[in-house]
């Protein structure tokens, strides 16, 4: 089968799977939830093969911003289908599974080219793996923030009541944010001592902006989750905190990004 023919494949089960969660949300069609997270499990396995057949290439491993973006996309909407079917909370996929269909159409419109042969350094391909799971799940944890804070909004303003009682309760919530930043944050942790570990002093040197980035990401997260952990660090200030951590590493990977172009 054509590579762009599952890709608007996977576009399509993306986009029913969403639709059909907002049906049965709004009470509009009655399906069963067995039914919908197998269209769930079959979507992520379609993305997954394409994933493959995008970035593994004879010439390297083309990690392009469209290939990331649909890598950490697809990973999201792993972690929220675990978490779904662990849970039992199917409202957690709201926003991976529309974001994972865009990336879809990101990459057959934009693919972009950024080739690494990495299949001579298996140290190389293993950090930029951990690398790329760190900031995906951290950004699920971003997108968690997003959705706690509009909840805390929409109900202290009395406003949007359909949409909150989509999402699920401000303490799910918040208990899945924290425990998807200590996922996260670990992974980050991985990723930094590999660096150290993995490559030489020179390009490290080359790199400083980015590693200096990371790290001090990796410091606010670090301080976020000790605050939780000691303190019981609640409200919009753990919001925040995520939100500017995750800003540190957008800029790290930035910051790479134009030095690859110079």
């Amino acid at each position: 089968m054509a590579i762009n023919t599952i890709s608007f494949l996977t576009f399509f089960a993306y986009s029913s799977a969403f639709v059909c969660q907002i049906l049965k949300i709004t009470r509009m069609l009655a399906f069963s939830r067995s039914l919908f997270l197998t269209l769930v499990l079959l979507t992520l396995l379609l993305h997954s093969d394409l994933l493959y057949q995008w970035i593994d290439t004879p010439q390297g491993q083309n990690l392009s911003l469209s290939h990331l973006f649909s890598l950490i996309c697809w990973g999201c909407s792993l972690i929220s289908g675990g978490i779904s079917l662990r849970k039992g909370d199917d409202n957690l996929l709201l926003l991976s599974l529309p974001i994972s269909a865009l990336s879809i159409l990101l990459v057959l419109f934009f693919p972009g080219s950024d080739l690494l042969a990495t299949h001579y350094t298996a140290s190389a391909l293993t950090h930029i793996l951990i690398s790329i799971l760190a900031f995906g799940i951290l950004m699920m944890a971003t997108l968690q923030a997003i959705l706690w804070y509009c909840q805390n909004r929409y109900l202290k303003t009395q406003s949007f009541q359909t949409l909150v009682h989509l999402l699920p309760p401000l303490q799910t919530l918040e208990n899945h944010l924290f425990k998807l930043l200590l996922i996260g944050f670990v992974c980050l942790s991985l990723s930094l001592l590999g660096v150290f570990l993995c490559f030489d002093l020179g390009l490290i040197e080359h790199h400083l902006g980015k590693t200096t980035l990371s790290l001090a990401a990796w410091g606010l997260f670090a301080a976020l989750l000790y605050q939780r952990y000691q303190t019981g660090f609640r409200g919009l200030k753990p919001i925040y905190w995520t939100f500017l951590s995750l800003g540190f590493l957008l800029m790290a990977y930035l910051t790479h990004k134009a030095l690859s172009i110079v």
